[in-house]
């Protein structure tokens, strides 16, 4: 299970879900899941007892597991996409680029005068 933890940070949930609790554009309702499973995690109060060893802990685990993945659903998409990278430039790829252009000759004749 270690070994699972240690790839985590690899997988950019973490910063993603640090980024959307700190955005403004994120509702407080949405940024009420995380601190919530934290407190069902810390908790003596479980659905499944922690006496029962092998079930005990694992709905805190699920819960830590699914709060980040229901908290990241219920924020904005585009909110997501910007801090993901998605939308750095604001601007589509296939847009047209309009403009004038004129050619300017450099010949030689034209530097001596």
């Amino acid at each position: 299970m270690f070994s699972i933890l240690r790839l985590l940070p690899y997988t950019k949930l973490p910063r993603l879900t640090i980024r959307l609790l700190l955005d403004r554009r994120v509702s407080l309702r949405s940024k009420i899941i995380i601190p919530i499973a934290l407190i069902y995690f810390l908790s003596p109060i479980d659905l499944i007892p922690d006496i029962i060893l092998p079930f005990g802990r694992i709905d805190d685990i699920i819960c830590l597991v699914l709060a980040p993945i229901f908290f990241i659903c219920t924020c904005p998409i585009e909110v997501i996409k910007e801090h993901i990278g998605g939308n750095k430039d604001k601007e589509p790829k296939d847009s047209v680029l309009e403009a004038q252009y004129r050619h300017v000759d450099n010949t030689p004749e034209e530097n001596e005068k």
